[in-house]
């Protein structure tokens, strides 16, 4: 896999931060391994990065949002990484698949 990353995000709205990364590292520091859900994924940064340290992951990615759907679609062949992507209401979500971890880093507003 290569060396970098790169991430296309909207130029309005959320936008990852340093949050996202810290999240990432801390995730990695739990030992993660096999199954793995990014709730509210936005541009995919988190599960990308899980993804590009732990290449056997199997990655879902769930986002709400359509424009977010196709941002982790671009992102993900822009990084070669294959993963799961799921368009839905994670209030409504319902799979037969069982996740080691379930990951979600939602935006917060002063």
């Amino acid at each position: 896999m290569q060396d970098s990353i790169k991430l296309a995000q909207l130029s309005d709205g959320y936008r990852y931060n340093s949050d996202s990364l810290l999240l990432a590292d801390f995730v990695l520091e739990m030992g993660i391994k096999n199954q793995v859900l990014e709730v509210g994924s936005g541009c995919g940064i988190i599960g990308i990065l899980l993804k590009k340290f732990v290449s056997n992951l199997d990655l879902s990615l769930l986002d709400i949002q359509q424009e977010n759907i196709e941002l982790i679609h671009r992102n993900l062949k822009q990084n070669n990484i294959q993963a799961g992507v799921l368009h839905e209401d994670f209030r409504n979500f319902q799979n037969d698949k069982k996740f080691d971890f379930i990951v979600c880093n939602p935006p917060f507003y002063r």
